[in-house]
C-alpha cells in the first residue's frame, strides 16, 4: 500500500518579527512525531506539535503521521529578532530641588518616548527631555525604529527640599522716622543667606 506523505505547514501566533527577550509560538500539523530544525540543524528537545523560540533563523519541522510517513514544510518559517533600545537617563540638574525650582531629565536616542512618574505615564511627555518640578521616581519608555521598546534599568529619583518659611518681619524701632535716622528690621526665618528687598 502506498501512503501519501503529510502536507506540512507552519503557522505562528503573532508577528514573525519579535524583539530581543520576547518569544514566538509556532505550530504545525497534527502528527505522531515531530522534530524541529533551525537553519538546518536539529533543535534539541523540540519534538512537539508546538515550538516556542526567542531566536532568529529559518525554522522547519519534520512531521510523522500515523502511517509512519514523514515530510517537512516546503518553505519553513523565517523568524527575525530585533534589538531593544539601550535606555539611559541623565539628570542635567540636581536630584534635590527647591520648591518652585526644576531640573531637566534627558533620555538616550530613540524614535518614540513616554515618561513616567511613580509608574504612571505623564500625559504629553513624549519627547527626549522632561522638565521636572515635582518629587517622585522618573523613568522613560523608548521605542526604536523596529518598534521594540524598553525602559531604563535605573530610573531617577527627584527629591523636593523644604524651603524656609518667612512668616514675619519685625521692626525693632519706629516705623516712622526722619531722613537722618534709621530702624532695624529682622526676621525669625532661619537661613544661610539673606537678601532684603524694598517692596
Amino acid at each position: 500500500v502506498l501512503f501519501r506523505s503529510p502536507q506540512i505547514s507552519i503557522s505562528s501566533l503573532g508577528s514573525d518579527s519579535i524583539c530581543s527577550g520576547d518569544s514566538i509560538l509556532m505550530m504545525t500539523n497534527l502528527g505522531t512525531a515531530y522534530q524541529w530544525y533551525r537553519n538546518g540543524d536539529t533543535v534539541s528537545g523540540a519534538q512537539s506539535q508546538f515550538f516556542n523560540t526567542g531566536d532568529s533563523g529559518l525554522f522547519n519541522v519534520v512531521v510523522t503521521d500515523t502511517n509512519f510517513c514523514s515530510d517537512s514544510s516546503s518553505f519553513g518559517k523565517e523568524i527575525s529578532v530585533f534589538d531593544v533600545p539601550t535606555v539611559t537617563i541623565t539628570n542635567l540638574g540636581n536630584s534635590s530641588i527647591c520648591q518652585g525650582g526644576q531640573t531637566t531629565l534627558s533620555a538616550s536616542v530613540g524614535n518614540f518616548y513616554q515618561w513616567y512618574r511613580n509608574g504612571t505615564a505623564i500625559p504629553g511627555s513624549i519627547y527626549d527631555t522632561l522638565n521636572v518640578s515635582s518629587e517622585g521616581f522618573y523613568n522613560v519608555m523608548i521605542s526604536n525604529a523596529s518598534n521594540c521598546e524598553d525602559s531604563a534599568l535605573n530610573g531617577i529619583s527627584i527629591n523636593m527640599l523644604a524651603g524656609p518659611v518667612v512668616d514675619s518681619v519685625s521692626n525693632t524701632g519706629s516705623a516712622t522716622f526722619c531722613s537722618d535716622e534709621s530702624t532695624t528690621l529682622s526676621t525669625t526665618a532661619t537661613g544661610i543667606s539673606y537678601q532684603w528687598y524694598n517692596a
